[in-house]
């Protein structure tokens, strides 16, 4: 097989698992209810500290920014770096892993000052306990787990941070007495292709450079999409930027050169009157944007969002195959992934 070949095969087992997400969603009922319980218990108490890294990294970001932004609790995602140059105080700690990497043990450390500890995993909670039990200094968290194909062979997983990004946020919001106002069902439709009037996410071209624009806290959304399409892509890095922040300062360095502009935003909001200005800044023959136009304003738009830069990464991946089997760098990360403690 050639190294083409054996990139479109491993492009088409990503898809095949992209393709069990309104399933695996369906299925998610009863991992939702245990994290609601959880979430019950947190948000009762004062600070909330959320972390995840690699794949995982997106439903813990996504968490605190609900938390912080949507909730107005006070809440912040934490990096696992973070853990070990200081001492993080928190009354409650949520740690997204999905397959518990032994970075992991640094959140889990007893330096960190939580009273109440969750893991959010696809490994159930005897094989949690048994790996947090051979780590050193480490507390035993509370386990709620998430039923979710075995995607440890690819690069990229596709449906284990989604399937946990939906059920972090309807637990949560549920818990807060302000439950999303679209169902699990509309939700599948959207990772499904029912994208309810988009069609242009799947037309994005990375052959010229691409920035990704938001509005207001969206952009702490889209700069955790980003790393998706960074993993992928194997882009070189790529520009998040706010709409006005962007014309007031940035737009020099790229208004006489080619560019992708995606632009993110709810048309039940003002966010997408201001994006339609800022296309009206670019110039037609050189610059192309691509509108991203949730059909919600209520948090569940970044649901939106992940499921149109997924839709971004099939087309792309299938014009421009990568290996998401034998990538770059593979086994070169034992060094910092087997670190427990230092």
């Amino acid at each position: 097989m050639s190294r083409l070949e054996k990139a479109q095969a491993s492009v088409e087992a990503m898809i095949r698992f992209q393709q069990s997400i309104p399933r695996v969603l369906a299925a998610s009922a009863a991992a939702t209810e245990d994290l609601y319980e959880r979430a019950c218990t947190l948000l009762r108490r004062k600070t909330l500290v959320v972390t995840g890294v690699g794949g995982s990294e997106w439903p813990a970001r996504l968490l605190a920014w609900f938390l912080e932004e949507e909730l107005g609790r006070s809440a912040r995602f934490v990096p696992l770096s973070q853990f070990i140059t200081s001492n993080v105080t928190c009354d409650g700690l949520l740690v997204f892993s999905q397959y518990l990497s032994n970075n992991t043990a640094f959140a889990l450390s007893a330096r960190t000052r939580a009273y109440d500890t969750v893991v959010a995993t696809a490994l159930s909670e005897r094989s949690v306990l048994q790996r947090v039990s051979e780590w050193r200094g480490v507390r035993a968290p509370a386990v709620v787990t998430f039923d979710v194909p075995d995607e440890r062979a690819l690069l990229f997983r596709p449906v284990g941070p989604v399937v946990m990004a939906h059920a972090a946020l309807s637990a949560f919001a549920d818990a807060a007495g302000m439950p999303l106002s679209v169902t699990r069902d509309e939700v599948a439709g959207w990772y499904g292709g029912a994208s309810h009037g988009d069609t242009t996410s799947s037309d994005v071209s990375f052959s010229q450079p691409c920035a990704l624009v938001s509005v207001g806290s969206d952009g702490a959304v889209v700069h955790a999409l980003r790393w998706k399409l960074l993993e992928t892509i194997g882009l070189s890095d790529l520009q998040v930027w706010d709409a006005i922040q962007f014309v007031h300062g940035a737009l020099q360095s790229v208004y006489e050169h080619p560019r992708t502009f995606v632009t993110f935003g709810s048309s039940a909001s003002s966010s997408c009157a201001l994006l339609r200005a800022f296309e009206q800044v670019l110039v037609k023959d050189r610059h192309a944007t691509v509108c991203i136009e949730a059909p919600t304003c209520g948090p569940a738009r970044a649901l939106y969002y992940d499921a149109c830069v997924l839709r971004m990464i099939d087309a792309e991946l299938r014009r421009r195959p990568r290996d998401l089997l034998d990538w770059p760098g593979k086994g070169r990360d034992g060094a910092m992934y087997a670190l427990t403690s230092l």
